[in-house]
């Protein structure tokens, strides 16, 4: 079967009338990470990477291998001739059209999340799924088990709001000095707690993973499609982790300590402690 390749130079813009289909699979190298290096296993292996083109690259292909690589281009034109979707006279009119159902038909399989190149496209529109078996009669089923992990990353910057500073600066104030926050104290306070808070925004990390499983089923009658079934379900699970933000409280205390006042307050503060202390403290007269 002759292998079709992916064109690296010829790349359309994404947009959201222009999907992207399944293209195929690509041999790679990848490390091996099933294995110790050191227990005498391969440091890569083969793997296969799924490829995706844009729709409207894709059904601008046969008019680029007819020009560019004839070769190419008459290796799909055979294909479809074996599958019976064109005849062996067939135009270049006709050859278009066939590959532009073909791409249609694996732009809808993407769609619904299913793997259908339009090179195995041309095999079930001309009836065949290999060369020679001739019209497809009866109902084929194919058994689904994708999975998808999807990644994101937030951050989210959460600003006290003049209430919420007045509120935390004057906690702060009255235990740490003794005495109600100003108002251009606490409005200082507001600009300093902004910024700090802009400087540590909560950073979240979600991974969510879908996974689908069943079958999907279609029914042929002499080559042509008389039913579908889709038996499937889907279910995700999201994980989530947070880090970054800050504590206001401690940011407010932190605050109020730096206040010119904050020393004075507290030597006052421990030695009425230590005097009641001493008051407090019984005394023993004693007798002679």
């Amino acid at each position: 079967m002759t292998e079709f390749v992916i064109d690296p130079n010829f790349v359309a813009a994404a947009s959201n009338d222009n999907p992207s289909l399944f293209w195929g699979y690509q041999d790679v190298r990848v490390p091996n990470a099933g294995y110790k290096i050191d227990a005498g296993a391969p440091a890569m292996v083969n793997s296969q990477k799924p490829q995706y083109l844009f729709v409207r690259d894709a059904e601008a292909m046969m008019y680029k291998w007819a020009k560019t690589d004839p070769q190419q281009y008459a290796a799909v034109r055979d294909r479809m001739v074996r599958s019976g979707l064109i005849p062996p006279d067939a135009s270049g009119a006709d050859v278009q059209r066939a590959w532009a159902a073909a791409v249609g038909a694996s732009a809808q399989a993407s769609a619904a999340e299913t793997e259908l190149s339009p090179f195995d496209a041309i095999d079930l529109l001309g009836g065949t799924v290999d060369q020679g078996q001739g019209p497809r009669n009866g109902t084929f089923t194919t058994a689904i088990n994708r999975t998808a992990t999807d990644r994101n990353r937030t951050k989210d910057v959460d600003l006290s709001s003049a209430s919420e500073a007045r509120a935390f600066l004057l906690a702060a104030a009255e235990r740490e000095l003794g005495r109600a926050a100003t108002a251009d104290e606490i409005a200082a306070f507001r600009r300093a707690l902004n910024a700090e808070e802009r400087a540590n925004p909560e950073i979240t990390d979600s991974v969510t993973t879908s996974r689908t499983t069943g079958t999907s089923s279609a029914t042929y009658v002499d080559g042509e499609q008389t039913a579908s079934n889709d038996n499937t379900q889907s279910s995700s699970d999201t994980n989530r982790t947070s880090r970054g933000g800050m504590d206001r409280g401690q940011f407010s205390i932190d605050y109020a300590r730096s206040a010119d006042d904050y020393a004075e307050y507290q030597a006052a503060t421990t030695y009425m402690n230590t005097l009641f202390a001493a008051l407090q403290s019984p005394v023993d007269v004693g007798t002679n």
